[in-house]
C-alpha cells in the first residue's frame, strides 16, 4: 500500500508540476539552471540544480535543492552541502517564495548544523541523484 500512495503522490506533484510550470518558476533562481525532478513525498516534489552543483571535495557536493509545495502555494530553495560518505546534509542558505509568482517571502542565510538523513528518505535521493548525475556528467 506504502508503494501505491508513494507512486501516487509522484504522479500527482508531476502532473502538478507540467501544469505549473515548474521549470519556469525555479528558472528565476539561475539562468543557466538546468532542474531536475528526483522525488515527490506527500504533497512535496524534491528538484535538484545539476548545471551549477559544485564537487567540493571526496564525496561532497553543494547545490541547490528545491522543494515544491503547490498546494500550499509554495517553494522553498535552499543551497545545500551534502556528504554521501557521512550521510549528512547543511542548509547554508535558504529561500522561501511563493509558487504563483515567485516572490520571495524570506530568506535565511547562516548556515545550520548538518544533519544526517537515512536512507530511502527524501533527501538521500536527492544526494544520490546529484552524486550519480555528477559522476556521469564531469568531462
Amino acid at each position: 500500500m506504502k508503494n501505491k500512495t508513494r507512486l501516487f503522490s509522484v504522479i500527482i506533484i508531476t502532473l502538478s508540476m507540467m501544469l505549473m510550470g515548474i521549470s519556469s518558476c525555479l528558472a528565476g533562481t539561475g539562468s543557466e539552471a538546468n532542474w531536475q525532478f528526483v522525488d515527490a513525498v506527500n504533497d512535496r516534489g524534491y528538484y535538484i540544480e545539476v548545471a551549477g552543483a559544485d564537487v567540493t571535495g571526496v564525496d561532497e557536493y553543494v547545490a541547490e535543492m528545491a522543494i515544491v509545495q503547490p498546494k500550499d502555494n509554495l517553494y522553498y530553495v535552499y543551497v545545500t552541502r551534502f556528504n554521501t560518505a557521512q550521510g549528512t546534509y547543511q542548509y547554508l542558505r535558504s529561500y522561501l517564495y511563493y509558487y504563483d509568482s515567485k516572490s520571495l517571502i524570506s530568506k535565511h542565510e547562516m548556515p545550520m548544523v548538518p544533519q544526517s538523513y537515512i536512507k530511502n528518505e527524501a533527501i538521500h535521493e536527492v544526494a544520490w541523484f546529484l552524486s550519480e548525475w555528477k559522476r556521469t556528467h564531469i568531462h
